[in-house]
C-alpha cells in the first residue's frame, strides 16, 4: 500500500487476528512513509506479535496508538481514552466538558460491545492527527454480531437491513436491557449531534453496509464484501 490513513490499523489488527484464528496470515506490505507511521503507532509490533506494545513511540506526535482491549478491560480503556486520544496533541481545542462527554461516550460503546455484540474477541482501537488538515480520526473496532441481529429483535423483524439498524441506533435508539443494565443508551445519537455541530463526522460500517452521519443527512452505502463485526470512525474537525 502506498497510503492508508493510520487509525485504520485497528481493521487490519482485527482481519489479521480474525484470519490467524482460521490459520490463515494476513500480510501487508507498507511503501515509504506509510511503512514508518505503522511503525510509530504500533501495528508493526502488532504484526511482529507484540500487541500493545509500551515501547513504541512516536516522535512525530502524529498518530493515537494502536491498542487491543479483552472484555474485562474498562478502565484500561477509559485511561486509553484520557492519555492517549483526548490527551493528544490533536484534540487541545477540546473544551474539558467536551472531553468528558466524548470519553463517556467511547466508554459505552466499548461496554455495549460485550453486552450486545455476543463476542468475547478483543476490540481494536486506533487514531491519527492531520495537523496540516486540523483532523483528528479515530477507529474502534469490533468482532461481534454487528447491529443487524440485536436490532432485529428487539424491533419484532421490523428492522431487516445492516443500514437500517445503524440508522436506527443513530437516531437514539437503543437495544439495552434497562431493567438488567440500569438506564443508557443513544450514545451515537449523542456522537452524532455533536458532530453535527462541530463540522464532525461519524462513519459506522456493520456487516456489508456503512452508514456517515455529519451535518447533512445520514448516507448510507454498500461494501464489496461483508466485515465480520462493526467499525466505528470518528472524524474531529476545525481542531
Amino acid at each position: 500500500m502506498n497510503h492508508i490513513d493510520a487509525n485504520l490499523a485497528s481493521v487490519l489488527a482485527s482481519i489479521k487476528y480474525r484470519l490467524e484464528q482460521r490459520r490463515c496470515k494476513l500480510i501487508v506490505r507498507l511503501a515509504g512513509a506509510t511503512f514508518y507511521t505503522f511503525k510509530r503507532n504500533g501495528f508493526i509490533s502488532y504484526s511482529n506479535g507484540k500487541p500493545n506494545d509500551l515501547s513504541v513511540a512516536d516522535e512525530r506526535e502524529s498518530t493515537i496508538p494502536l491498542r487491543v482491549f479483552r472484555p474485562d478491560e474498562d478502565e484500561p480503556f477509559t485511561q486509553y481514552l484520557k492519555k492517549d486520544f483526548f490527551g493528544h496533541r490533536g484534540a487541545t481545542a477540546l473544551t474539558k466538558t467536551e472531553v468528558d462527554r466524548l470519553i463517556n461516550h467511547f466508554s459505552e460503546i466499548y461496554q455495549n460491545v460485550f453486552m450486545h455484540a455476543n463476542t468475547t474477541e478483543p476490540v481494536f482501537a486506533c487514531g491519527q492527527f492531520f495537523p496540516s488538515k486540523g483532523e483528528l480520526k479515530f477507529t474502534l473496532v469490533d468482532l461481534g454480531d454487528g447491529f443487524l441481529k440485536k436490532v432485529h429483535e428487539k424491533t419484532g423483524g421490523q428492522i431487516s437491513s445492516e443500514a437500517s439498524a445503524i440508522q436506527w441506533a443513530l437516531l437514539g435508539n437503543t437495544t439495552r436491557d434497562v431493567a438488567k443494565f440500569g438506564p443508557g443508551g443513544g450514545v451515537l445519537k449523542s456522537i452524532r449531534e455533536y458532530c453535527k455541530q462541530h463540522n464532525g463526522s461519524i462513519l459506522i460500517v456493520s456487516g456489508a453496509d456503512y452508514c456517515n452521519a455529519g451535518a447533512g443527512p445520514i448516507e448510507s452505502g454498500k461494501l464489496a464484501c461483508p466485515f465480520s463485526g462493526s467499525i466505528v470512525n470518528l472524524v474531529l474537525r476545525n481542531l
